[in-house]
C-alpha cells in the first residue's frame, strides 16, 4: 500500500466527480488483487487522509480544476496501469503541478 501512498500524494486533487476516497478505495482493492501489495484498513484511511491535505492545497492554490482532472483520469486507470505506471495521467499530473507551482 506505500506504493500506491506515494502515487496518491503525486496525482490527487479535490471535489466533484471523483473523490480521492473513491480513487483509494480502487488502489485498496488492486493491491488486495497484485498479490504484492496488502491494503489494511488502516492504509486505506491513510490514503484518504493523504488525499484529503492534496485536496486542501489544491483549493487553496486555484486548482479545484485540474486536480479533479487527475482524479477523474486516475480513476478510469485498471489495476495493471495503476501498478505498473509510475506517474499515470501525465498531461493531467503536469497541468496540475504547474498550476500549485504558479500559487493562489
Amino acid at each position: 500500500m506505500r506504493r500506491f501512498a506515494v502515487l496518491i500524494l503525486g496525482i490527487l486533487g479535490c471535489g466533484g466527480g471523483t473523490s480521492g476516497e473513491d480513487l483509494c478505495k480502487q488502489l485498496c482493492e488492486c493491491a488486495k488483487q497484485s498479490g504484492v501489495e496488502t491494503c489494511t484498513p488502516g492504509g486505506e484511511k491513510r490514503c484518504e487522509s493523504e488525499e484529503a491535505e492534496a485536496q486542501k492545497q489544491a483549493d487553496a492554490a486555484g486548482c479545484s480544476a485540474e486536480s479533479q482532472a487527475v482524479l477523474d483520469c486516475a480513476i478510469q486507470l485498471t489495476c495493471k496501469q495503476h501498478m505498473t505506471e509510475t506517474m499515470p495521467c501525465p498531461d493531467e499530473a503536469a497541468a496540475l503541478k504547474a498550476c500549485l507551482a504558479k500559487g493562489p
